[in-house]
Formats: structure tokens, C-alpha cells, sequence
């Protein structure tokens, strides 16, 4: 329970981070053009070449860091799918095997919906098709290494799906809402476990407090009883 605690709050920050950085890049698209450039791309492909270059400075060094902690998120997503998958499959080999054992619907609902939508996040990362039009316009304005260019497009092409196409925020988004419940699942579970550890532990201190108790009485018993016996031998 705390590893996949920790593992979920590491997923929402990470999530909260991407969702942030891309709301900020799409703010500046729009104080730069007046819309999102996927929107209009002739507005960004035809705009003045000093309004280009102060954008793409900007643009590409948000893309580029964004990639990274996209693809720390990405793989985070295959843990945690596969490992929802298992619980799931877990739970449903013990109802099976154990007809006494009362299922916890809704935990397993969440965890199949957990495992469902990582599988969308996975496939809509690997199958989307790649856009250009940021590292062809910022190509002409700065340097671009061939790393840089690929992060540039896999993020923009992400970020602005087309149309026909699964929407990759709004599947992360729901992904980041799951994880947040089953975190509060998780936790209230936690806290169960921590109270039933405090009452074990108030009944270790009760039984020692009555050995200790009871136990100098029967000793004193057991040591008066030979005194006893060998005053009277």
C-alpha cells in the first residue's frame, strides 16, 4: 500500500507538472498569435520573423523539458498499469479460489479502470502521428540538434492532437484524477492498518501489565509456600 502510494504521488506531481507546463506554452501561443497554433498554423508559419524567434526560444525550451518528465511519466504509466492489471487479476484467482472472501467492487472497478486508461495513455502516446511545424519554423530562428527536434515535435504532436485522433490530455488528465482516488483509497486503508497496530500494541502492554502483575503474586506465593515448607521440615 505505501509503494503504490508513493508511486501514485509521484505520477499526480509529475502529471500536474506536464499539465501546467503545457497550459503555460499554450497561454504564450496565445499572447503571441492571438490563438493556439494548431489552431491557425498559418498565423505562426507567416508572423514576423523577430515575433518567430522570441516565441520559438521559449517554445522549444518548455517542449524540451517537458519531454523529459514525459517520458519519466510514460514509464511510470507501464508500471503502474501492469501492476493494476495484476491486482485485479489477483483478486478475482482468490474469489475463485475462496468462496468466504467478500470482493471490494468498487476498489476493483477503480483498479480496472486505472489499468484501462494507462492502456489508452500507451497507445495513444506510441500511435500518435508526428507534427513539424514547430521545428520546421524554429529550425530557420536557432540551432536545433536532432535530439532536440524530436522531443520539440513528439510533445507539440501530443498536446495538439488532430482530429480522429485520442485526445492525450484529456486521457492524462483522467488518468491524474484515478490515481489522486485510489491515493485516498490507499491512505484510508493505511489508516486502518495504523489503528488496528496502536490497539495490538495497547493489548502487548495490557498482557505485559497483567504477567507483571500477577506474575510477582504467584511468585510471592510460590517463595512464602517454600519458606513455608522448609520451616516446617
Amino acid at each position: 500500500m505505501l509503494f503504490t502510494n508513493l508511486i501514485s504521488t509521484v505520477m499526480i506531481v509529475i502529471g500536474i507538472f506536464i499539465n501546467n507546463s503545457l497550459n503555460s506554452n499554450f497561454n504564450m501561443q496565445l499572447e503571441s498569435f492571438g490563438t493556439g497554433i494548431s489552431n491557425q498554423v498559418s498565423l505562426f508559419t507567416n508572423a514576423p520573423t523577430e515575433l518567430q524567434a522570441g516565441f520559438c526560444e521559449n517554445h522549444v525550451e518548455t517542449l524540451t523539458a517537458v519531454y523529459g518528465n514525459l517520458m519519466l511519466f510514460y514509464f511510470f504509466v507501464i508500471f503502474f498499469t501492469f501492476g493494476m492489471i495484476s491486482s485485479v487479476i489477483q483478486k478475482i484467482a482468490i474469489l475463485r479460489v475462496k468462496d468466504n472472501v467478500t470482493p471490494n467492487i468498487s476498489l476493483m472497478s477503480l483498479e480496472l479502470s486505472i489499468a484501462l486508461v494507462g492502456v489508452l495513455f500507451i497507445l495513444c502516446f506510441n500511435a500518435s502521428e508526428v507534427n513539424t511545424v514547430s521545428s520546421d519554423v524554429c529550425s530557420q530562428h536557432m540551432t536545433l540538434t536532432a535530439t532536440q527536434i524530436s522531443e520539440v515535435d513528439k510533445v507539440y504532436s501530443l498536446a495538439n492532437t488532430q482530429t480522429g485522433e485520442l485526445n492525450f490530455r484529456y486521457i492524462m488528465s483522467m488518468l491524474i484524477i484515478q490515481l489522486c482516488a485510489i491515493s485516498i483509497i490507499m491512505l484510508q486503508r493505511t489508516q486502518y492498518l495504523g489503528e488496528l497496530i496502536m490497539m495490538l500494541d495497547q493489548m502487548k502492554n495490557e498482557l505485559v501489565r497483567f504477567f507483571i502483575t500477577f506474575g510477582l503474586i504467584i511468585a510471592l506465593f510460590l517463595l512464602l509456600g517454600r519458606m513455608l515448607g522448609e520451616e516446617l521440615k
